[in-house]
This record gives C-alpha cells, structure tokens and sequence, in this order.
C-alpha cells in the first residue's frame, strides 16, 4: 500500500508502490494544487513494471521535482518515481537500492525519457 502526505507544497510518499499508486498520486495532487515536490521517504516494490513506470510518468507529467533525504530508503519501483522528477536531488546518506525490471529493455528507454540521456539508464543494462 502506498501513503501519501500533503504538506504545504510537498507530499510525501512512503510504503509500497503498486498499480494503484498513479491514481492515489493524481487524487492527492488535485486535493492539493500547488504542491510541486515529491519526497519518497521509505518506499519500495518491485521495479520497471508497466505500473511503476506509468507512475513515474504521472510524476514527470504532474511537473514535479523529487528529492531524497538522509532519511530516505527508496528500492524498486520507488527508484523510478524518483526518476520521474522533473528536477531530482538528493542529500548525503542516502540509501537506494536498484533492482532489474522484467522488461529491462523497457526500464531502460523509461529512464533514459525521464532523464534525458543514459546517466541514470546504466542501472538498467
């Protein structure tokens, strides 16, 4: 299950990503409008599916940046919610774990779109 907490201009995200997180996402940014930063605090599942990637590109499309904290844990699927940000930063200590997609032809080409180059795409080959 994946949580969302609006607070000001950022809604923070923690707990498992799924199919139904894109839609939680969409209900939660328009209860909240001007909200522009995602911060995945501890959030995992498993990566590059069609779902997890669609709700990296519901970031990217809602023009959100994304940041990651000292306290963040992110894997999996978080990884590419984190990469759908239109701006991603991170602080020092953070932890991400990177895991291969079923579809890693596909992972690839959805972080090289949301990135704009293969900097972030190597974690896919």
């Amino acid at each position: 299950m994946t949580a969302f907490l609006p607070e000001g201009d950022i809604i923070y995200l923690s707990g498992s990503i799924n199919e139904d997180t894109a839609a939680g996402f969409a209900a939660v940014h328009d209860a909240n409008p001007k909200a522009n930063l995602l911060v995945p605090l501890k959030a995992n599942g498993p990566a590059g599916s069609a779902a997890t990637m669609g709700f990296g590109r519901a970031v990217w499309e809602a023009r959100f940046s994304t940041q990651l904290w000292k306290e963040s844990v992110i894997s999996g699927r978080a990884v590419d919610a984190f990469l759908g940000g239109t701006q991603r930063t991170m602080e020092e200590d953070v932890v991400i774990a990177v895991a291969r997609g079923a579809d890693i032809k596909a992972h690839k080409g959805f972080a090289m779109e949301m990135t704009g180059g293969d900097g972030y795409a190597r974690f896919a080959d």
